[in-house]
């Protein structure tokens, strides 16, 4: 009789960790990241990295998807298991989409301004650092992908281009202008011209949301030395 209680005593225990667990998993995978005070949902994260290569002359840097073969701001979801913010969850896509070279402080992050569409749920902070380079970043985002011991997220981009913030703002602006129309569709990416003359497609939902904020333009030219585009 004893050893029957001891099976069915030891099964509740196992029983009650599992539950526990799955509680706590369960919890955890639905975690819900907000901005903007708590008021403002946000699923995923990401930055415009900006660089200043001369006199009016600002860019932002997009990376080349190698496996969806788009081109992009650094960006992904906000994962419950690494990160408690969404600066957190910005700064930790930004590192792995850029080799790791970029490599800035959730705090940090957190003190930048941002731009948020309610529509996507997509944050994006705005970054300036003039030393950034597309060849740079190129190089170590390609020897990141050729290593296949790093997390899969180093080895999602293995190129960058330099796109014209005038060229961003003027994508802006046609959705804007088409009512947002044209970007039902998840592979309906916008196309714009890089600094050198190459079409860029641009995945649209991070740039939908950058058209759906008012105050991206102002927001971007302020960070570009309140230079009026």
């Amino acid at each position: 009789m004893n050893k029957v209680l001891r099976v069915i005593y030891v099964g509740l225990i196992f029983s009650t960790f599992l539950a526990c667990n799955f509680n706590s998993t369960f919890a955890s995978a639905t975690k819900q990241f907000y901005c903007h005070g708590g008021t403002h949902e946000v699923e995923r994260a990401g930055m415009l990295l900006v660089k200043k290569y001369g006199p009016k002359d600002y860019a932002i840097l997009v990376g080349h998807d190698a496996k969806e073969n788009f081109w992009n701001f650094p960006g992904g979801g906000c994962e419950s298991q690494k990160d408690k913010y969404t600066s957190q969850a910005a700064a930790r896509e930004v590192k792995e989409e850029t080799g790791g070279a970029v490599d800035i402080p959730g705090g940090k992050v957190s003190k930048l301004s941002s731009v948020y569409s309610v529509h996507n749920k997509i944050q994006l902070f705005i970054y300036r650092d003039d030393n950034l380079s597309v060849m740079s970043l190129t190089q170590a985002c390609q020897k990141a992908c050729a290593n296949k011991r790093l997390p899969r997220g180093f080895r999602e981009v293995d190129e960058y281009r330099a796109i014209p913030v005038q060229n961003i703002l003027a994508a802006c602006d046609a959705i804007i202008a088409s009512k947002f129309s044209r970007y039902g569709q998840h592979y309906n990416n916008y196309v714009v011209l890089s600094r050198n003359g190459s079409p860029t497609k641009i995945e649209h939902h991070y740039l939908d949301s950058l058209a759906r904020d008012p105050s991206f333009r102002t927001k971007i030219e302020r960070e570009c030395d309140n230079t009026q585009f």
